[in-house]
């Protein structure tokens, strides 16, 4: 299980946005990115299985994303249901970090379970930085869970969730340049962490981060 931070989940969530081409959107089209990440690879493939609630489930074995046929309809809609666009980026969330065990975003977690628990937190971090990202959000103290939701178009509950993280955000600072203890190093450089940046050198979405290095899981050179 690769270990991530509150700061690598955001960059995991700019990474994904700039591979899938949205960057600079507030409120990009989610039909699409489903269709991008199977384009790239991120997923196999998607389909639309019966079901009158929204819902979605990714099976890490056959990499097959299925969403409900509410939920689909939620994403297409004009303009789009707001509590339907987090689904298939939570589900497509897994695929991207790699999480090894089936999931299914309406069943209610195994609390008892560690892996799955640190699982999801992760993912649902992800759906937050992904949907809301700091670098699209002018912060400041004062700023309302409302006016996310309008900016954004996702529900006001969600959008307070990415408020409270925004706030941690803004106080360590956007660059996140700060000295790590060696300890924390070690640990770092015993681990890879997936960015699927694209490589500077080959062009391939294939940049890890091992200690405080990124390189090119394909070609090699360091990012």
């Amino acid at each position: 299980m690769a270990w991530f931070t509150e700061d690598s989940l955001e960059d995991e969530a700019k990474a994904a946005r700039r591979l899938f081409q949205v960057i600079d959107q507030h409120q990009p089209d989610v039909a699409t990115i489903i269709f991008k990440a199977r384009h790239h690879g991120i997923i196999a493939d998607y389909h639309r299985v019966p079901g009158n609630s929204l819902g979605g489930s990714f099976n890490p074995r056959t990499g097959v994303l299925e969403i409900t046929e509410a939920t689909f309809c939620g994403i297409n809609r004009m303009p789009p249901l707001p509590d339907a666009r987090p689904v298939p980026i939570h589900e497509i969330g897994h695929a991207w970090l790699r999480h090894g065990r089936p999931r299914n975003f309406t069943r209610v977690h195994e609390a008892s379970n560690k892996v799955v628990r640190s699982d999801e937190w992760q993912v649902e971090y992800f759906t937050l930085a992904f949907l809301i990202p700091y670098d699209l959000v002018n912060y400041h103290p004062g700023l309302s869970a409302r006016q996310l939701s309008e900016v954004f178009g996702v529900p006001v509950a969600f959008a307070r969730k990415r408020l409270s993280a925004l706030k941690r955000v803004f106080e360590r600072g956007p660059e996140f340049n700060r000295t790590l203890p060696k300890t924390a190093i070690d640990f770092l450089a015993s681990n890879k962490v997936f960015l699927r940046e694209p490589c500077r050198a080959c062009g391939k979405p294939a940049v890890i981060r091992v200690g405080t290095k990124k390189i090119c899981d394909s070609c090699g050179e360091e990012n």
